[in-house]
């Protein structure tokens, strides 16, 4: 697959565009013209290499949404390339890690087939969902049916009975009688106390759910909800849970999970506020929810896994700090602080640098530097505007091998002697390396001085929950 075709296709899967910025705020309604790399692979005879391009980035996690994925195998199961085809539905299975997804994937192929329900459910599409209904575990099944009843027009009993499913076991038998039928013809099947010991858990755990579920206690419904909650979602549902006093001291902390801690601390700002952010919901925030959020943020630094590259992290301090990024209402000094201490406690060799017009200033950032720390040192400095090509000028004059450049700034930028792009071309000519170049503005939804040309380039506007990995995927060559 060639460079250029492979960058655009992983920009594309992990944040929807080809483009080389990535703008948090934006929600582009995903159609074949703005995925012209995987046409071109296609008639290029090279879908089965994009099946599995799609494939591994799906499954590395982190990225922003899986719908591009989806939309990519429904895009190849359209093709006429049987072998791309074949390979697009065996790895649905693995690519659509809940019903959500494969309701996705179904509405895209009907989008694109332009078939009705029942003109598009060849044999391929039928054995796809099937399968992916009879390889989970029975008890998980009857997770997901439960908690993901529908999307996008679709429904569990939809794709049952288009797919023709039979239920590979007597557990998944009875998910799939619950799905069809309803709980009062399974209470009538399965009302035999002597049942296999997975029919049981199944049929135990759809009892409690049936119970929860004609509870009028709003708060009992919740509790039952916080048994199975993920810790992304946990942190999702922080005010409400608040709200309701769910959450309260001794609640257990919103830790690790794999969880980057960039995510815990823009829940915790934002739980912090005591109100949602278009201020319907309110709730008193709890002192000890705050530390427990503020220690699991420095326990889940360990989640952020080193690139083992050398860094320069640039931020500019030409003007206050204390505006709000793009995506949401945290301070872009805040947002600054947190990378610098994610990136400064992670990898091997980072200078630190605070720059405004004409000046640079190296920023010492002490191992054991607390956050609050770290965000007095970049508030303490301030200046006029902003020419973001000065941490690389830096480097080429103090003679610093750098692998990647990373720019904080909530300011436009002005192009200083030279362009961005040509400055970075510069240095890579001086040191023989092709470092990479990374300019985050939080608080704009434009950039206009980047070689979109150039794979070493990343733009982004805004600051969101993904856009620390979107910052690690462009670091080792993900996108």
């Amino acid at each position: 697959m060639d460079q250029e075709r492979q960058v655009r296709l992983r920009r594309f899967l992990c944040y929807g565009s080809e483009s080389a910025i990535y703008k948090s705020r934006e929600q582009r309604k995903l159609c074949v013209e703005r995925i012209s790399a995987l046409t071109e692979l296609l008639e290029a005879g090279r879908g089965s290499e994009a099946v599995q391009l799609v494939r591994s980035v799906s499954l590395k996690g982190g990225v922003k949404s899986l719908s591009p994925a989806l939309f990519s195998l429904a895009v190849i199961t359209e093709h006429s390339d049987m072998t791309a085809k074949q390979a697009a539905y065996g790895v649905l299975k693995e690519v659509c890690i809940s019903p959500c997804e494969l309701f996705s994937f179904v509405r895209y192929k009907k989008e694109l087939s332009g078939a009705g329900q029942r003109g598009m459910w060849g044999r391929a599409l039928r054995k796809a969902v099937a399968d992916w209904y009879n390889t989970l575990d029975a008890l998980t099944l009857a997770r997901h049916v439960t908690t993901c009843k529908r999307k996008g027009g679709w429904t569990h009993q939809d794709l049952f009975r288009l797919a023709h499913l039979k239920p590979a076991n007597n557990a998944v038998a009875l998910v799939s009688k619950y799905v069809t039928k309803g709980w009062k013809a399974v209470q009538e099947v399965y009302a035999d106390p002597e049942k296999a010991e997975d029919v049981m858990k199944v049929f135990v755990y759809l009892d409690a759910v049936e119970k929860t579920k004609h509870s009028n206690d709003e708060q009992e419904v919740w509790k039952a909800l916080l048994k199975e909650m993920s810790i992304a979602a946990l942190l999702t549902h922080l005010g409400k849970l608040s709200a309701d006093k769910l959450l309260c001291s001794g609640s257990r902390e919103a830790a690790a999970e794999k969880t980057h801690p960039v995510n815990v601390l823009l829940a915790a700002e934002d739980y912090k506020r005591g109100h949602s952010k278009r201020g319907k919901l309110k709730w008193k925030s709890n002192r000890d929810i705050i530390q427990a959020l503020d220690s699991a943020f420095c326990t889940c630094l360990s989640n952020v896994e080193s690139t083992g590259k050398r860094f320069v992290v640039g931020v500019d301090v030409s003007s206050r700090l204390d505006s709000l990024t793009l995506s949401s209402l945290v301070s872009t000094v805040t947002v600054a602080a947190a990378m610098v201490m994610v990136i400064t406690r992670r990898e091997p060799i980072v200078d630190v640098l605070l720059f405004s017009e004409g000046a640079v200033v190296p920023c010492p950032i002490a191992a054991d530097s607390s956050l609050l720390q770290i965000t007095i040192q970049l508030l303490q400095a301030c200046s006029s505007c902003t020419d973001c090509t000065l941490p690389i000028t830096w480097a080429s004059d103090n003679d610093k091998m750098v692998d990647v450049f990373v720019v904080f700034t909530n300011n436009d930028t002005w192009p200083g002697r030279s362009s961005s792009a040509h400055t970075l071309r510069m240095y890579r000519e001086k040191t023989g390396l092709f470092a990479k170049l990374i300019v985050c503005n939080m608080t704009t939804n434009s950039l206009h001085f980047l070689d979109r040309d150039d794979s070493g380039m990343l733009g982004i506007c805004g600051f969101d929950s993904h856009t620390p990995h979107i910052i690690h995927d462009f670091i080792t060559g993900l996108v």
